[in-house]
């Protein structure tokens, strides 16, 4: 049954990669992360209630606590990292290289938890890594700095990825999967809440206070200065005809439209993709309550395959011959670690 779990898993994790780009045109990547988090924690909670999964609340143990917090801590790290990482790059590669967690989950769960070695783990573990480098596309135009920007960050996001199943895994020993699930996710709420309000508010604000100290402004004199003239000349133009008045005013109304009808998307797609994440963390949680993390984490990850499918499809993200080998290889490897 948890094979069935983990599948169901990979289905929604692979939407969330989809809908999560489509929705990061405009919305900075932090507080998108922190209004996704708020979407699935009302979500995971109403669905608490509703199962009755509450009622298990009296049996939670320090230890599910402790654990449980470091994998919400890990979650919200890995979740900074990837939609940084997404932000910059595309899809197909970033979700290969943040995919490849499962690498490190599976040495860490049979070195740390117990859990059997065997040689189709170590040939699916090898098959994986070849397939994530495939899918990293290495040229001469890749290695430009611009185009690698992405790569630290979706590194940090696989390795706290894996701690995440790591510890969750331990956290949910004789609880409740749902309500371990809830719980965890509001400790990723909190850090995702702090993580926005520094980097997309405070640093903002800090550094606009200090273009308008006093020793800026003679600099901001001779910019309105500047500016005034420009308008004035640009004001003069435009009374030469009421035709170009016209074009203006029904250009800047289109932008406007156009700008409103791009931010309704953005938010559908945000709220599809907390929906998808909800899914995907029940599904997923469930199915490491009931099976080893080795086996549950690559059936996950199988979410690539049908990522890059979806990317090909609806985002227009090209596929050469060495990013369809690394597929190849990331879905054989993924079904290998099973066995």
């Amino acid at each position: 049954m948890y094979i069935l779990f983990a599948m169901l898993s990979a289905v929604f994790s692979s939407l969330t990669a989809v809908f999560s780009k489509l929705s990061l045109k405009r919305i900075k990547s932090h507080t998108a992360v922190f209004i996704r988090t708020c979407i699935i924690l009302i979500f995971l909670w109403v669905i608490v209630i509703v199962t009755g999964a509450l009622d298990y609340f009296t049996s939670i143990t320090p230890n599910n606590v402790i654990f449980l917090v470091l994998s919400g801590l890990c979650t919200g790290f890995s979740w900074i990292c990837y939609y940084k990482a997404l932000s910059l790059g595309e899809v197909v590669r970033v979700s290969a290289v943040d995919k490849s967690s499962v690498t490190l989950t599976v040495i860490i769960g049979i070195s740390f938890l117990g859990e059997s070695i065997t040689a189709f783990k170590i040939i699916g573990v090898i098959f994986i890594l070849i397939g994530t480098y495939c899918m990293l596309n290495k040229n001469s135009n890749t290695l430009h700095k611009n185009k690698i920007s992405w790569l630290p960050f979706a590194i940090l996001s696989a390795i706290f990825a894996a701690l995440t199943s790591i510890f969750a895994k331990v956290g949910l020993q004789g609880l409740n999967s749902d309500l371990a699930t809830a719980i965890r996710t509001g400790v990723v709420f909190v850090m995702a809440g702090a993580v926005a309000f520094v980097i997309d508010f405070l640093i903002p604000m800090v550094k606009s206070s200090h273009i308008s100290s006093p020793q800026n402004n003679h600099t901001t004199t001779n910019l309105q200065t500047s500016n005034y003239n420009d308008i004035s000349r640009y004001s003069k133009s435009l009374t030469q005809t009421n035709a170009p008045c016209l074009q203006t005013s029904e250009t800047t109304s289109a932008i406007s439209i156009g700008k409103r009808r791009s931010a309704i998307k953005e938010a559908i797609f945000l709220i599809l993709s907390a929906l998808a994440t909800t899914f995907a963390w029940l599904m997923y949680y469930r199915a490491l309550s009931l099976g080893d993390v080795s086996v549950v984490a690559p059936i996950d990850k199988l979410s690539i395959a049908l990522t890059i499918i979806l990317s090909w499809l609806f985002l227009k993200e090209k596929l050469n011959k060495k990013s369809v080998f690394g597929i190849i290889f990331l879905t054989v490897g993924s079904v290998i670690v099973i066995f």
